[in-house]
């Protein structure tokens, strides 16, 4: 029940008797606002929560109170944020001294806030076209499972406060007159799991009512404004006037620009997700699968949040609105038939008066086709394949030396389809296990390298690939989306440097294993060192700290280094030589970024930035932690001796779950310095377990590219499975004609196919020398200077073997041998070997092999049909190939759901 009681008429200030006589308000609008909670319904309601908050139960209670017969009881769910508000809008009331709400609050947990909003009726927010609002604070909660009273005080010097800081990020213009309070809120966030809170008799002291009337001239919303039931101000969409005054993206020679001034483009493709939440994650552009519509627009703009879309090739030009529209996509897998499309549109948008940024990625390099794009996209991910983070980082090294315009580098979050496919395929439907091909993980230090290798090569973007929602409640995607949103932390942190640095190459250090980059800008110098270790790209290495020096070339005589760390900055010692810091790091593990500057305001905004995050930084790393474990823990039940034989991986499991209760325990008391610690500890752990079972694993293949099911950590369960249930059984005999490599003509006429591509292009034929059996191997041999092979860069010289007939159910071995012999002085080679079944995704890669070498494939067939391998050589050098067979086994019916993997030969 509200109510309303005349105040009593003591001294009143200035502001209060100036608002009342200029607003001629009557007598009985003076006084406080109450809301006693004492009829059945509920008033208030969950407005915002970037915590994925949910209601359990929410009800008008009247079994305890602190006034009164009934009090209002929130339930809430939460997962790791900052917030989760609750609410309650009230009649607008003008902002003056009196001005103070009050709430008594009853909690499980403490840290609850009292929090108010406050409007701006006269000064739009220039992106939505909405009155600019903002959130004052007041007293937090402490006397868990007591009733307490918080309230907001000194309101009009918040108020005050505020505005300045909407000033200075708005411009002098904003307008302040008429403010108004609307909203009384408490932030009932108490962290992870189920929080509790009653609340009862809300006062709010010296309230003077807006109305319509005396908000004032020129009012550009009424008192009393539409809520959204979300956020913590009203979400409408934005006026086209205000749209349009968002401004274009620009390229001011490599760097994008956006209002003038450098965006560092953060991509993720879009599923459905609301852009409100992935904006919370950090995520700054969506990229979308068909062409904008104006809804999706107007959201974005909300939001702030920027599109980029493929273009409504058909109709009139116009329909490709620019608003709102960081670039147009033509597509990520363009060929030169595509050329004559693009400049014909292209034109066209020219001649209408706008002409976006196009943004798309070839199928090869050529010249032609790149100078009509502006912004590249670089398409290739080493996830769950053998194309390795090294050549992962010198693939976009490559692309930034030779490419004009500036690349955006995509970010594998998911592993790839064609894997995701075979794991399902060696699953049975018959049993209850878990479905390993819906719980196949990107472990987080593999996206966390990624993000950093291609900053170092020189990407100005990165685009999270993604093929299904992050906003799922499973443990992938919870597992996916805190990893994002924590690689998103640190690429906002060093966005100055790789949005808008000068790249100026690598650096001179004493490790072969790590990767460099150094960027300038005018104040300051970034120095990044990224550590990589064989076949990170299937499962990642535990980081084993190592000495490090590097020298840090043409740094003025007052400027000093700084390193960036996961929970602090700190000054680093250094020797000046040369002109240069000779720099020493005594425990250097993956990834390092050291500033250097002689300007304290570069510093202070870095240590301003990282301070603000570091409570978020510490519950994400606790999130990844215990999600890893339990996923962990949920391979190993599916076989429980596996870690009978490695006695050391079992005491490491041991200590991650000590790890994980100490980080978990340091969080609850917000020590998130050391929560941060003990989360890096646990996850190291976890890192050496999952190695070791692994490696236990592939030793037995030539190669883990050998088996989908050692492409990924979480498929192991796949693999054991099906190397039990196929251990016993036949394989049939050859299926494939020619392999013996006899009889070049014979190959031919059965269905072999050769290609050789380029002016100067390879040969493909029958060699005498050194063969592994018989007389003949085949052999493939390029004489000119190739670059390595890439998704984007076809293989010049290519054998394609002829076609096997296979039905669904069947499990192929393809098996052969090869041998290498490459040139000392032109590109080093690489053999590519896939089928058609799991596709070049998954292919097996072979760069040096002097001796005959022997290579396995094991893949599930999908479909009814013809099944053939190939073979693509790319750089100088040549390649031999010999005894090539192919053999099928038909897969038991009982093959597990929760865990297959290839036979014993």
């Amino acid at each position: 029940m509200k109510s309303k009681r005349a105040m009593p008429m003591g001294r009143r200030s200035t502001i209060f008797l100036t608002i009342l006589f200029l607003a001629s308000a009557p007598a009985d609008v003076l006084g406080d606002y109450f809301e006693t909670f004492e009829t059945p319904g509920t008033s208030w309601r969950l407005v915002d929560s970037d915590a994925h908050a949910k209601l359990a139960q929410h009800e008008r209670t009247f079994r305890q109170s602190h006034g009164g017969q009934g009090a209002e009881y929130f339930g809430i769910f939460a997962k790791f944020g900052a917030y989760a508000y609750i609410g309650q809008d009230i009649q607008a009331a003008h902002i003056i001294s009196e001005l103070s709400p009050r709430l008594w609050v009853k909690s499980n947990r403490a840290d609850l806030q009292i929090v108010a909003r406050i409007v701006l009726p006269h000064s739009a927010h220039p992106r939505t076209g909405e009155p600019i609002s903002f959130l004052i604070e007041g007293a937090k909660y402490s006397q868990v499972d007591r009733w307490q009273q918080l309230d907001i005080s000194g309101v009009v010097g918040k108020f005050e406060a505020h505005v300045r800081g909407v000033r200075t990020q708005f411009g002098s213009q904003v307008d302040a007159r008429g403010a108004f309070l609307d909203m009384v809120a408490l932030n009932a966030y108490g962290g992870p799991g189920k929080t509790e809170v009653w609340i009862d008799d809300l006062q709010i002291a010296g309230h003077i009512a807006v109305t319509p009337g005396n908000i004032g001239p020129g009012n550009i919303v009424s008192a009393k404004r539409t809520q959204s039931g979300k956020g913590g101000a009203p979400h409408t969409t934005p006026r086209p006037a205000v749209l349009e005054q968002r401004g274009y993206p620009t390229l001011q020679g490599s760097v994008l620009e956006v209002e003038k001034r450098p965006f560092p483009p953060r991509v993720l493709d879009h599923n459905g997700e609301s852009f409100s939440t992935l904006k919370a994650m950090g995520i700054n552009t969506l990229r979308l699968p068909s062409p904008a519509t104006e809804q999706q627009k107007n959201e974005a703009a909300a939001v702030e949040i920027w599109l980029v879309a493929p273009p409504q090739m058909n109709g009139p030009p116009e329909q490709n609105s620019r608003q709102g529209m960081l670039a147009l996509d033509m597509g990520a897998d363009l060929t030169a038939r595509d050329l004559g499309a693009i400049k014909h549109r292209d034109s066209q948008w020219t001649a209408a008066g706008g002409k976006p940024l196009k943004f798309g990625g070839f199928r090869r390099t050529a010249s032609r086709l790149e100078r009509t794009l502006d912004l590249r996209f670089i398409n290739s991910t080493p996830l769950g394949t053998e194309f390795s983070l090294e050549d992962f980082f010198q693939h976009l090294s490559a692309a930034h030396r030779q490419g004009a315009a500036p690349f955006w580098a995509a970010i594998a979050t998911e592993p790839p389809a064609s894997l995701v496919e075979q794991i399902a395929l060696l699953q049975s439907a018959e049993t209850a296990a878990p479905h390993w091909s819906d719980r196949l993980v990107v472990e987080y230090e593999q996206i966390r390298l990624q993000a950093f290798l291609a900053a170092a090569a020189g990407a100005r973007g990165f685009v999270f690939r993604s093929r299904t929602p992050l906003d799922g409640e499973d443990s992938v995607s919870q597992l996916r989306s805190a990893a994002i949103e924590l690689v998103c932390l640190d690429l906002s942190l060093l966005a100055p440097w790789i949005a808008a640095g000068e790249h100026l190459g690598s650096l001179d250090h004493d490790r072969h294993d790590i990767e460099s980059a150094l960027f300038q800008t005018e104040r300051s110098r970034l120095a990044m060192l990224v550590r990589t270790s064989a076949q990170q790209q299937l499962v990642s290495s535990a980081p084993v700290a190592a000495r490090l020096t590097v020298t840090i070339p043409g740094v003025s005589i007052d400027a000093r280094p700084y390193l960036i760390s996961e929970g602090r900055i700190r000054p680093l010692e250094f020797q000046r030589r040369g002109g240069g810091l000779r720099i020493t790091l005594k425990r250097f593990e993956a990834f390092a970024a050291i500033v250097v500057s002689q300007d304290p305001l570069v510093i202070n905004h870095l240590y301003r930035r990282r301070h603000n995050s570091l409570r978020r930084r510490a519950e994400l790393h606790y999130e990844i932690a215990a999600i890893s474990l339990a996923q962990l823990e949920e391979v190993l039940a599916s076989e429980n001796q596996r870690l009978a034989s490695l006695p050391a991986a079992k005491h490491k499991l041991h200590e991650a779950r000590a790890n994980l209760k100490r980080c978990e325990t340091l969080l609850d008391t917000r020590d998130d310095l050391n929560s941060l610690q003990f989360a890096g500890r646990t996850r190291a752990d976890l890192a050496v377990i999952r190695r070791a079972l692994w490696e236990q694993e592939v030793v037995s293949l030539p190669s883990p590219a050998a088996s989908p099911c050692c492409l990924n950590f979480t498929a192991l369960p796949v693999q054991w499975a099906l190397r039990e249930r196929t251990k016993n059984q036949p394989w049939s005999s050859n299926l494939l004609p020619g392999g013996t490599m006899e009889n070049l003509d014979n190959m031919l006429r059965s269905g072999w196919s050769r290609s050789a591509k380029g002016a100067l292009a390879g040969r493909v034929e029958l060699s005498s020398e050194r063969p592994h059996a018989g007389r003949f191997a085949l052999k493939l041999s390029n004489p000119r200077s190739a670059a390595a092979a890439s998704a984007e860069r076809p293989p010049p010289v290519q054998m394609v073997s002829a076609a096997v007939q296979v039905k669904r159910g069947f499990f192929l071995h393809v098996r052969g041998w090869v041998r290498t012999a490459q040139s000392q002085k032109e590109t080093p080679g690489q053999l590519s070997i896939y089928d058609s079944e799991a596709g070049p995704e998954l292919a097996l890669r072979i760069s040096a092999a002097e001796q005959w070498r022997e290579f396995s494939l094991y893949r599930a067939v999908a479909h009814d049909g013809p099944a053939r391998v190939t073979f693509s050589w790319s750089g100088a050098g040549e390649v031999w190939l010999d005894d090539v067979t192919i053999s099928q086994l038909r897969l038991p019916s009982s093959v597990v759901a929760g865990a297959p993997g290839p036979p014993q030969r």
